[in-house]
């Protein structure tokens, strides 16, 4: 699938924002392709940290469509 971006993300992405920060790791649709095509930083440790450094769930997947 394609990443789907608003254009405050964008516009966050261009200002040099974190894209975790941003809250793009919460796509159903995995955007680092679309990062390194962009040539977007990023780091892929830190995909799963809140702002106080723990951990925060990942996103799982959906109960009522079916994935393969």
């Amino acid at each position: 699938g394609i990443p789907v971006f608003t254009y405050e993300e964008v516009a966050g992405l261009v200002l040099g924002y974190d894209p975790w920060d941003l809250g793009l790791q919460m796509h159903q649709v995995a955007v680092e392709p679309l990062l390194e095509k962009m040539g977007v930083p990023y780091n892929p440790k830190t995909k799963y940290l809140g702002l106080n450094g723990k951990e925060i769930m990942k996103p799982g997947l959906p109960t009522v469509l079916k994935c393969c």
